[in-house]
């Protein structure tokens, strides 16, 4: 059994990455009434009322002004808050067409490139910033995410061996270069890897039920079903709501011939995440292996119909 691409789970930013700061407004030229307008808005998180007096306050500076550099850079932090990345990307070239931008920001334009699918410019970003501070963890660790993503397994390995070396404590990374060398069919290095990230996490306050779901596959791979069983049930444990661990374990138990247990679980994979696929038609097959034909069908025409949506 390969290791299959987990549905959703290529490169999204996580927590542990630094989101950009909310500056003090201070600096900003707007009138007292605005700028208590405004303090109001961000405190309350209210991204649009923000935005709004932001692109009103810029349409009265002169458009190449630090004036209006600094009230860019706001304004596309603001819209990157509200997960507003095109915004938020236009608005910090805007800035940089002005004046240099701040590393934070270079990096948060490097997530929005990622999150607009323009993962060949984040790559030149983060590259650029990796060499301006070499001892950082975190370039090598996105330009490996970037590498793994284009199945570029070796160079993402020799990435993530760099993140690792520069900052030990980052299991997210070892999770990933247990994933790097699982494809490279180094299986017990990748199980030493998933391992720990599993013990760095288990110090965090919500641990992360994916090392365990990605070290239970690898161990599935390996005929390991009982070991597999246990990590998975320890990665539901962490996240009732993970669908894809609730299929794993689907497919540990069908290969242990619990097939009620098993389609139970499926039937949880499904309801997690409606538009997934995969856990149709492994209904279907269980289904069949059960005997209740007609509902095999049924899940078939369901896979078909998740299957086609999804495809470009």
């Amino acid at each position: 059994m390969a290791l299959s691409p987990i549905a959703g789970a290529e490169v999204q930013l996580p927590s542990a990455d630094p989101a950009p700061t909310i500056n003090d407004t201070a600096s900003l030229v707007l009138d007292a009434t605005s700028r208590q307008s405004l303090q109001q808005a961000l405190a309350a998180h209210d991204y649009r009322k923000a935005e709004e007096l932001l692109l009103h306050q810029l349409n009265s500076l002169p458009k190449s002004s630090m004036d209006a550099s600094q009230s860019l850079r706001l304004l596309g932090t603001v819209y990157f808050l509200d997960h507003d990345f095109v915004q938020a990307a236009v608005a910090w070239k805007k800035a940089e067409a002005i004046a240099p931008l701040p590393e934070e920001i270079q990096f948060s334009l490097a997530m929005a490139y990622i999150q607009l699918g323009h993962k060949d410019w984040a790559h030149e970003l983060l590259a650029k910033l990796q060499k301006l501070q070499p001892k950082s963890a975190l370039y090598p660790y996105w330009l490996g995410r970037l590498a793994y993503d284009n199945h570029l397994y070796p160079e993402a390995t020799e990435l993530l061996r760099t993140t690792v070396a520069l900052d030990a404590s980052m299991s997210r990374a070892w999770d990933n270069l247990g994933l790097c060398l699982y494809y490279q069919n180094q299986n017990e290095d990748a199980i030493a890897s998933f391992h720990r990230a599993i013990d760095l996490d288990s110090h965090a306050a919500h641990p992360s039920p994916w090392p365990y779901l990605n070290l239970a596959i690898v161990e599935q791979f390996l005929n390991r079903d009982s070991d597999a069983e246990t990590h998975l049930r320890k990665s539901i444990s962490l996240d009732e709501k993970f669908p894809q661990a609730h299929f794993q374990l689907g497919l540990v138990l069908e290969n242990q011939s619990k097939l009620e247990d098993a389609m139970k679980e499926f039937t949880s994979a499904a309801s997690l995440d409606a538009a997934w696929a995969d856990p149709h038609m492994a209904m279907a097959r269980l289904a069949h292996k059960l005997g209740h034909e007609d509902e095999a069908k049924q899940q078939v025409l369901l896979y078909r119909k998740l299957h086609s949506a999804s495809q470009p």
